[in-house]
Parts: C-alpha cells; sequence; structure tokens
C-alpha cells in the first residue's frame, strides 16, 4: 500500500555514502527563528481498522525522540 500523506522516495534517490536516513543531523548552525523541543516518549499510530502502516498510523507503538530545534514558521 502506498503512503498516503507524503510522495515515496524513489529508489534512486540513495542517502549520502555512508548514510542509511534521508535526514542528516546536524550539529551547528543558526538558531535564530527557532525553538528547542525537548523530545520525549509518545505512541505513534493507531490500533483500529483504518490507517495506513506505511506511514506508521499502527499498530500504536512507542516512539523516542530526542531533543531537536524546529522553524516556528513554515520553510519551504
Amino acid at each position: 500500500m502506498d503512503a498516503c500523506c507524503s510522495p515515496l522516495r524513489s529508489a534512486d534517490s540513495a542517502a549520502p555514502t555512508g548514510h542509511t536516513s534521508a535526514f542528516l543531523r546536524t550539529t551547528s548552525g543558526d538558531t535564530s527563528g527557532m525553538v528547542r523541543l525537548a523530545g520525549g516518549e509518545f505512541v505513534m499510530g493507531n490500533d483500529s481498522d483504518y490507517g495506513f502502516s506505511s506511514d506508521g498510523e499502527g499498530p500504536a507503538h512507542p516512539v523516542r525522540l530526542s531533543p531537536f530545534w524546529i522553524d516556528t514558521t513554515t520553510v519551504t
């Protein structure tokens, strides 16, 4: 089943050498206009009869996020 809410990463858009994810963590830079979120653990997904498992919507499972910075406005 295809993901419902975002495009899938194509097979030819591989992550940079040595990385296994399309998301890279930076350790420095300007954080003006951003807020730091503490991270933590939450339950993601649901156990209902609907949802897209390819989007992580089911089954419900615990997810732990490290602290991170996020822009306070939409970024395109």
